[in-house]
């Protein structure tokens, strides 16, 4: 698990730029790939003998964004 909570403001992870949730105002890179989401932590967990990637982000269902 890589939780981006724990690494400084401006620092970057794998590329990522550490910067502040609007929601919950913990650290969290933004991703963009499924609406705008502020990913706290990822990890890997095994289902049904696969490995499938989990994140804990804000807000949890990019559908729960205000459309612009």
């Amino acid at each position: 698990m890589q939780d981006f909570t724990k690494f400084p403001m401006g620092a970057r992870v794998d590329g990522e730029l550490i910067l502040v949730c609007p929601y919950c105002h913990k650290h969290a890179v933004r991703r963009e790939s499924m609406g705008i989401r502020f990913v706290h932590s990822v990890g890997m967990i095994e289902v049904d003998g696969r490995l499938q990637l989990t994140e804990e982000a804000c807000p949890s269902s990019p559908l729960a964004l205000p459309k612009r």
